[in-house]
C-alpha cells in the first residue's frame, strides 16, 4: 500500500467519525430532553370522602360478639392448617418460626417466654396489651397492618367468618378458655 491510499483510508475514518458526532449534536438540538421540576406524573383525584359511595366502600363494622357466638371450632381447626408451617398448637408445644399458640387468648402480646418476637410486637408488650378477641381478629386480618414491622410474613385472612372460626379454635386450646365477648 502506498501513502496515498493510507491517507484516503484515514480521511474516510475521520470523516465518518465527524459525521457521527455531527448527527449526535444535531439530534440533541432537535430532540432536547425537557426534565420536569418534579419527577413522575401528577394525577388529579377528586375528594369524595363525604359521598355515599365512599361510605359504602368503607369497611363495615363487625359485631365480634355475634361472630364469635356463631363461630365453628371444627372449621377453625381447618383454617388453622394455614398456620402450621410456622406455629404449633399443642400444650407445651415447641415454638417454630412463630410462637406456640396454645392458650394465646389473654396472653401478653409479644410476651411469650423463650420466643424472640419482633420489635413491633415487643412495643405492644411495653404497653401491657394482651391478645383479646378484637386484637387477634385484626391481627389475623392483616398482620403487617396491625403491627407495622412485624416479622410475620403471612398475608392474612380476609373473611370475617374464617377469622372468627380460627379464634374459636384458638380459644378451645386452653385449660380454661377465655369468656366470649359480650
Amino acid at each position: 500500500m502506498n501513502s496515498n491510499q493510507i491517507s484516503k483510508i484515514a480521511a474516510a475514518v475521520v470523516m465518518t467519525l465527524l459525521v457521527l458526532i455531527g448527527i449526535g449534536k444535531f439530534t440533541d438540538l432537535v430532540y432536547a430532553p425537557q426534565t420536569p421540576e418534579k419527577a413522575g406524573f401528577e394525577v388529579a383525584v377528586a375528594d369524595d370522602s363525604h359521598s355515599d359511595t365512599a361510605q359504602k366502600e368503607a369497611a363495615p363494622v363487625v359485631d365480634l360478639a355475634v361472630l364469635m357466638a356463631s363461630a365453628d371450632v371444627a372449621k377453625g381447626e381447618k383454617v388453622a392448617k394455614k398456620c402450621t408451617s410456622c406455629h404449633t398448637f399443642d400444650l407445651d408445644g415447641k415454638d417454630g418460626s412463630g410462637p406456640n399458640l396454645y392458650n394465646i387468648l389473654n396472653r401478653a402480646i409479644g410476651g411469650k417466654d423463650g420466643y424472640k418476637f419482633s420489635k413491633a410486637l415487643k412495643a405492644f408488650n411495653a404497653d401491657g396489651k394482651s391478645w383479646g378477641y378484637s386484637e387477634l381478629f385484626e391481627f389475623i386480618r392483616k398482620p403487617k397492618a396491625f403491627a407495622k414491622g412485624t416479622a410475620m410474613g403471612f398475608g392474612g385472612i380476609k373473611k370475617d367468618g374464617q377469622r372468627a372460626d380460627l379464634i374459636a379454635y384458638l380459644r378451645s386450646l386452653s385449660d380454661a378458655p377465655a369468656d366470649l365477648p359480650q
